[in-house]
């Protein structure tokens, strides 16, 4: 009988140290310039039974190695349970047999990416001129990273979606 290994688990302290911004940033720069397939989104809304709506957000990615899906879900009244609104997930997957590698925390994904990017935009925009200005926004959380953005008529070299 054949088995295949589970998924590791990786949670939200072991991705943010599995992510130092030096080693994020480079590996983004490269994979904007590898490029990947990434469909649009899919949005599904679950009507609840209290008359709120909550949302289901798919996001799969994909290069010749690896597949990619980040799963999101909002329920906008989990607040009154003592729960986060928005629930985050990326699972990882083998791009040539679609085996599951790893569960990793989606919303420290994102947070880690969003700060990257914006210092991958803010050094476009900069130039070798203003490094401090780029170490300030990966000192930032990433909401007040976005604040950031080159300003208007500059154009940065990597997407900032």
């Amino acid at each position: 009988m054949n088995t295949t290994p589970s998924p590791i688990i990786i949670d939200a302290a072991q991705t943010r140290a599995s992510l130092p911004f030096d080693r994020l940033i480079a590996a983004l720069r490269e994979a904007f310039t590898v490029g990947a397939d990434v469909p649009l989104r899919h949005h599904h809304f679950m009507p609840q039974p209290d008359g709120s709506t909550a949302t289901i957000l798919i996001m799969p990615a994909w290069q010749r190695a690896f597949i990619g899906i980040k799963i999101v879900t909002i329920f906008p009244e989990n607040g009154k349970k003592a729960l986060p609104g928005l629930f985050s997930s990326y699972l990882l997957c083998d791009g040539d047999t679609g085996q599951h590698i790893a569960l990793i925390d989606g919303n420290e994904i994102t947070s880690r990416r969003t700060a990257a990017i914006n210092s991958c935009s803010v050094g476009s925009c900069a130039g070798a001129r203003d490094r401090s200005l780029m170490a300030r926004v990966l000192s930032r959380p990433p909401r007040r990273a976005e604040s950031l953005r080159c300003p208007p008529g500059s154009t940065p070299s990597h997407p900032t979606a």
